[in-house]
């Protein structure tokens, strides 16, 4: 067994921040992360919701961070962005395309490196 193969455990922890952008104009982002965060907060998701506005103060993007476990970090982006999708399709907030997404490990403490 090799390094990697020995620091990777078969499901890890992962932390997905994921943001789409809010395809209608004139939306209040504080209403919008409030909402997202109450959907996934009812369903047990992991997530921290988020999201940015425009300088005239409207909605420009909604999502969070997520605590995913996954067995890869692709299958952890997938669950991360279809957890979005649905949310904002149930809630009735008009997305596009994706502005962000990163994931990166959530099971290391970078003290310990």
């Amino acid at each position: 067994m090799n390094n990697r193969e020995s620091s990777v455990k078969r499901t890890s922890t992962w932390e997905v921040r994921s943001s789409l952008f809010v395809a209608l104009p004139g939306l209040e982002t504080a209403e919008l992360v409030s909402r997202i965060g109450a959907y996934a907060s009812e369903r047990g998701v992991d997530l921290v919701p988020a999201g940015t506005h425009d300088p005239d103060g409207c909605a420009r993007t909604v999502g969070g961070t997520f605590g995913i476990e996954a067995e890869s970090p692709g299958l952890a982006v997938d669950s991360a962005l279809n957890f979005l999708i649905e949310a904002c399709d149930a809630l009735d907030i008009p997305v596009g395309e994706i502005e962000e997404i990163v994931v990166e490990r959530g099971d290391i403490d970078p003290r310990d490196l």
